[in-house]
């Protein structure tokens, strides 16, 4: 018994040169038909770099890079003169893989290495990994495609957030931060704070190096990590739809988008929790108990009632917004037909 979320996260470009963050790490990818570079972003004194030349030639047709949410990999295909090819990059703890999935007949000369369909090769990259990844995800309704230079220069909200939420759920966190002026930024609105610290398919940056004339300052702490600037934006997209104080969860607190749905979010001491909303107006809200917890719900204004319910063919009961409810491990509770 759960709400779920169709859409799939995974933003994509035709554009050689794109970069991206490789999920896990805090190692971005930069793609071009003929060559793969691939840099460490963990601190802005970071220096890792690895190249990775691909004897293929061009014009290269169809070249597309898609940064896969979905599977924590970074795809790069199109088709050279050589023929069709596909390749997958991913992180295990303390390497980046190569992995060939279509290749010429000829192969494909990596380096000194030639592959070909199922090879593949690996590279030494230092850094933090993020070994168990949030099932959190979001949706506001959107379903166009995910074609990256469209989808930014839109600026929809609905497009990015959900995108940019599921890559803070596969970034490595930080503990301790040396501050910046970019993540300051953040505290001024989305709109400057996204303009400012990203390039490429949601690429972190701690200078605006299109000088949009947002920061005041570019001046950048050595310590300081760009990828806590995803994180740090995660966290804040997550508090617009659900905010935990203890054994209070409030729903919708900031009530700005139309309709949209969150799935897997995971509540300390209580449990997951599904929910889902229309016209500003929440339609189900589905607890999966994990603890004995008894718990308060904050509703978006002017809802004063709901029916709570175990299971689908039961009735339920009516509860006001100023009750409690107990909430038994093991059981899910469908909570609906809220009320003015």
């Amino acid at each position: 018994m759960n709400i779920s979320i169709a859409q799939r996260n995974r933003p994509f470009s035709h554009l050689p040169g794109t970069s991206c963050l490789l999920p896990r790490t805090c190692w971005t990818i930069q793609a071009f038909p003929t060559k793969i570079c691939c840099r460490n972003r963990e601190r802005a004194s970071s220096d890792g770099y690895i190249e990775i030349p691909l004897n293929l030639h061009g014009p290269v047709q169809e070249f597309t890079v898609q940064q896969d949410l979905e599977n924590g990999t970074v795809l790069i295909w199109g088709i050279a003169i050589e023929g069709r090819f596909r390749l997958r990059l991913q992180a295990v703890n303390g390497a980046i893989e190569l992995w060939v999935e279509r290749a010429p007949p000829s192969g494909i000369v990596c380096g000194d290495q030639t592959l070909h369909k199922n090879d593949h090769h690996s590279w030494k990259a230092e850094g933090p990994f993020r070994e168990n990844v949030s099932a959190e995800r979001l949706s506001l309704g959107s379903h166009r495609a995910q074609d990256w230079e469209s989808v930014w220069r839109r600026q929809d909200f609905c497009e990015i957030f959900p995108v940019l939420y599921h890559l803070s759920q596969w970034t490595p966190e930080f503990s301790l931060q040396a501050p910046s002026e970019m993540a300051q930024l953040l505290d001024k609105g989305f709109e400057p704070f996204l303009l400012a610290a990203f390039f490429g398919i949601l690429c972190p940056r701690l200078i605006d190096d299109q000088f949009q004339g947002l920061l005041a300052n570019e001046q950048v702490h050595p310590h300081a990590s760009p990828c806590s600037l995803i994180v740090d934006a995660g966290e804040r997209i997550r508090s617009l739809f659900v905010a935990q104080k203890k054994k209070e969860i409030a729903l919708l607190p900031s009530n700005e988008f139309d309709a949209g749905r969150m799935t897997g979010v995971r509540l300390d001491r209580i449990g997951v929790l599904d929910f889902e909303w229309s016209k500003r107006m929440l339609q189900r809200v589905i607890f999966h108990a994990e603890h004995d917890a008894e718990i308060h719900l904050k509703l978006p204004k002017p809802l004063c009632s709901f029916r709570i319910r175990s299971r689908m063919q039961d009735k339920g009961c009516r509860k006001s917004i100023d009750d409690r409810l107990d909430l038994e491990v093991g059981k899910i509770y469908i909570i609906d037909r809220f009320q003015k």
